[in-house]
């Protein structure tokens, strides 16, 4: 997963990552799907590592998100 947006949502902190593989709770990760964003509380990460490689996104990256009402750090495409 690629993190595009960090910050808060009413007060607990948040991240906005691009799904670029793997799986979901739907299945299996169809890439470069604008459906591949997915809204995660910093808490409930483990065991995230740094990898080297592409940088995932999709077209529809500058659509307004609910996932972060305060944002810290973003990625502008």
């Amino acid at each position: 997963m690629c993190p595009h947006a960090l910050g808060t949502k009413n007060g607990r902190e948040q991240a906005l990552f691009y799904q670029f593989g793997g799986q979901s709770s739907t299945g299996i990760v169809t890439p470069d799907s604008t459906f591949n964003w997915r809204c995660i509380p910093i808490e409930g990460l483990s065991e995230v590592n740094i990898r080297d490689g592409e940088w995932y996104t999709a077209n529809n990256h500058s659509q307004d998100q609910t996932c972060i009402d305060g944002i810290e750090i973003e990625v502008k495409p």
